[in-house]
């Protein structure tokens, strides 16, 4: 048997619980993919309408924290880290003038 293996089950199960507030915005989410209706999605799930309609607006942004998600800044990230692969995210965060 691997001396490895408890380890890696503890990993695992952590990995596979989430929290009821992330669930439920993971299914509000998905409901909202599906194109289902926001009164519809509130019933559904048990959260208030006000809080699927800021999941959808967030959606909207691409995240919803005011992060730098543009295409251009993905591509010239990746092209950095591919550059440097050993640059810290401390620098690469200065570099690109992220908070």
């Amino acid at each position: 048997m691997c001396f490895l293996l408890p380890f890696c089950l503890k990993v695992f199960q952590i990995r596979l619980k989430m929290s009821e507030q992330e669930a439920k915005c993971c299914r509000v989410s998905d409901l909202l993919d599906a194109e289902i209706a926001p009164e519809t999605i509130s019933t559904i799930v048990g959260v208030t309408k006000r809080t699927v309609r800021n999941i959808r607006a967030a959606k909207k942004e691409g995240g919803g924290n005011g992060l730098k998600r543009s295409e251009d800044f993905l591509e010239s990230l990746k092209a950095k880290i591919e550059d440097d692969p050993t640059m810290s995210m401390r620098r690469l965060a200065d570099y690109f003038d992220v908070d």
